[in-house]
C-alpha cells in the first residue's frame, strides 16, 4: 500500500472501532479520533493490537499514529520489519510448524469450519 491508501485504511479501521463502541462519526476524522479516545479513556485498560505493520513508516506515520490513542491502552505491534527495533520492547517469534500453529490457534476455541481440533496432548 502507498502512504495515502495505508492512512485511509487506518482511518477506516478506527472509524469502524469507534462505531462499535457507540461513537458517532464526525465529518472531520480528527474529531472522531478524539471522541473515540475519550470513550476508551472512560473504560477499563485495554490492549491495542496492530498486526503486520509494514516497513518504511516514519515514527509519526508508524508507531505514533498506529499506537493506542490514549494512556489507558497498551500497544502490541506485530511486524516482519527489523527497522523499528529500539522503539519498544522487541520479542522475536519464530515460525511455528503447521500442527503447532493450529494447536495454538485452537487451544481455547474450536474452529467452526469443520477442521477437527488438535489433540491437547501432542
Amino acid at each position: 500500500m502507498d502512504a495515502k491508501t495505508r492512512e485511509r485504511e487506518r482511518q477506516g479501521q478506527i472509524e469502524h472501532l469507534a462505531l462499535s463502541h457507540g461513537v458517532t462519526i464526525a465529518e472531520n476524522f480528527r474529531a472522531t479520533e478524539r471522541n473515540f479516545s475519550r470513550k476508551l479513556r472512560e473504560g477499563e485498560p485495554y490492549l491495542w493490537v496492530v498486526d503486520d505493520l509494514p516497513p518504511g513508516l516514519n515514527q509519526e506515520q508508524g508507531f505514533t499514529a498506529w499506537s493506542a490513542p490514549n494512556s489507558n491502552g497498551r500497544t502490541l505491534i506485530t511486524t516482519r520489519s527489523q527497522e523499528y527495533a529500539g522503539l519498544g520492547v522487541t520479542i522475536e517469534v519464530g515460525v511455528l510448524e503447521p500442527v503447532a500453529a493450529l494447536k495454538l490457534l485452537t487451544q481455547e476455541r474450536e474452529p467452526q469450519n469443520g477442521v477437527p481440533p488438535v489433540s491437547r496432548t501432542g
